[in-house]
């Protein structure tokens, strides 16, 4: 079996997401964990970008000694001296160099020929060796060039010096068939025995992960990767699906990683946190539902033998053991007599029975289950008192009106068949509707954030909000959607009370 050498650009492409902006004691923190991830390269950075960068650059190579640390750099003399100034001598670190290659990217960002570049290459790779040891050379956009002439690039670049060609799949095109093909033909037409062969694949066709395990098979050496899948639009290879892929099919890919996996879910925590984007729900590996089952079909098979429905494992991950089991509209009486028993009620057939029903009947207007709620049903059914019982909020009407400088919100609002009414004068809409609100139901969370997003466009566009609380340590993320940015707004508040206000069944 081969070793495949794991390239983080967490730190470089990651913070190249939108919105994502990284300070340099973030960097570094993330750097460290990274080391201690097992990653065998980390790109710290762009250190031509800016003056912070550059630091940042300067500060992960002094302080990240176990993995190799990398800087990228556009084929030009200011971009390399740049990075061979913040390495400061430091023999530890590589630099990343690029430029395009295909027919689309020479005549339109370019402005050379085909002649022109590889002349280029030839001048500013035999430079870069003068000042480092160790390069890494991209073709940009290669999986839309040429075969031949990147080629050409591919073996220009090695015999001046680079020890490592990147192919880069810089606009997510390939296939895993396509990539695949690309790889052998690289190999087998290249002068290149003692050149590592590296992939960095975007995700803009959902299929990053599955390209990069196509050139691992073909006989690519290094992936390029970012925790949760960050990067450029879509985003990259996701570092987290790889390590587990290859652990689980190794023998298939002949391939191992030095990842050691129970770091994985505290550096996708901490990633999540500095970039300020947790990874989707059912996002592989590290999303809050990857673990989670609700089928009563795979309840029951869970219950029976975890390996019925699940390949990998929460604790292989780094993530505390947990209840994998959530109590809703699709689950069976098995995982129902399961949290019975787990929670020290009786189990009995008539107990069982009715608990299975009772839950049913509240998921038809209740979307989520709450500890709470849980314990409200089963007292219920066993005539404990217990008011607990959390039912949702739910949005009747609103009105809006101004009076010179102020807003006058009115709002209405449902819990079973109790309205709750108020009315408040602020100086905006969305302060005066929140605290009607917040007076209305007597509960009052701290916002943390508020975020509108058009997810389309024209006269009939709807606006998608995101409203982040927090209340007594607890934190929610709600979201509502309405060609009404006022109802849209009332709707993510209020489906955020609701979350906040239990404890979730999962």
């Amino acid at each position: 079996m081969r070793k495949i050498k794991i390239f983080d650009t967490t730190l470089r492409d990651g913070e190249q997401t939108p919105g994502v902006n990284y300070t340099i004691a973030q960097k570094l923190e993330i750097a460290k964990q990274l080391e201690k991830l097992g990653v065998d390269i980390i790109e710290a950075g762009f250190p031509v970008t800016s003056k912070a960068d550059y630091q940042a650059c300067k500060k992960i190579g002094e302080k990240i000694t176990k993995a190799k640390v990398c800087y990228l750099a556009r084929l030009n003399k200011n971009d390399i001296d740049c990075a061979y100034q913040a390495t400061q001598g430091n023999p530890n670190i590589m630099i990343h160099i690029f430029i395009a290659s295909s027919d689309i990217h020479l005549k339109h960002k370019l402005k050379m020929t085909r002649e022109q570049l590889l002349i280029h290459i030839e001048k500013m790779v035999s430079y870069t060796k003068k000042l480092f040891n160790e390069i890494e050379f991209s073709c940009e956009d290669a999986t839309r060039s040429d075969y031949d002439f990147i080629v050409a690039c591919y073996q220009k670049a090695i015999d001046c010096g680079a020890t490592t060609i990147n192919i880069p799949d810089t606009v997510g095109y390939s296939t895993p068939d396509q990539m695949g093909t690309l790889v052998e033909y690289l190999k087998l037409n290249l002068n290149a025995d003692k050149t590592t062969f590296s992939v960095h694949i975007h995700q803009d066709l959902g299929l990053a992960t599955a390209n990069s395990l196509a050139a691992i098979k073909a006989g690519c050496h290094q992936v390029e990767c970012a925790i949760n899948g960050l990067g450029e639009r879509a985003g990259n290879t996701a570092l987290e699906e790889l390590a587990c892929t290859l652990k689980i099919h190794g023998e298939y890919y002949q391939a191992f990683t030095d990842i050691n996996l129970i770091e994985i879910n505290k550096t996708s925590a901490l990633v999540a946190t500095y970039a300020d984007i947790v990874p989707q729900a059912n996002k592989a590996i590290v999303g809050k539902n990857a673990f989670l089952h609700e089928s009563g079909i795979h309840q029951d098979g869970f219950l029976k033998s975890r390996d019925t429905y699940e390949i990998i494992n929460p604790e292989m991950i780094g993530k505390a053991k947990h209840e994998c089991l959530v109590l809703g509209k699709h689950s069976g009486k098995h995982a129902m007599m399961d949290w019975l028993k787990k929670n020290n009620y009786p189990t009995d057939e008539l107990t069982v029975n009715s608990f299975y029903n009772q839950v049913k009947k509240i998921t038809d207007y209740k979307k989520k289950l709450s500890i709470a709620d849980l314990n409200k049903v089963i007292n219920d059914i066993l005539n404990v008192s217990d008011d607990s019982f959390l039912s949702d909020y739910q949005i009747i009407r609103f009105a809006v009106d101004y009076e010179g400088d102020n807003v006058i919100a009115s709002i209405e609002i449902k819990n079973h068949d109790v309205i709750f009414k108020a009315k408040r004068t602020e100086k905006t809409p969305i302060k005066a509707i929140f605290k009607a609100i917040n007076e209305a139901i007597t509960f009052k969370p701290l916002l943390t954030k508020y975020h509108i997003e058009a997810i389309n466009l024209g006269v009939d566009s709807q606006g998608m909000v995101e409203v982040n609380i927090e209340k007594d340590g607890k934190k929610a993320i709600g979201y509502g959607l309405s060609q009404d940015i006022l109802l849209a707004s009332i709707k993510a508040y209020i489906n955020s009370i609701n979350k906040i206000r239990g404890e979730i069944n999962e």
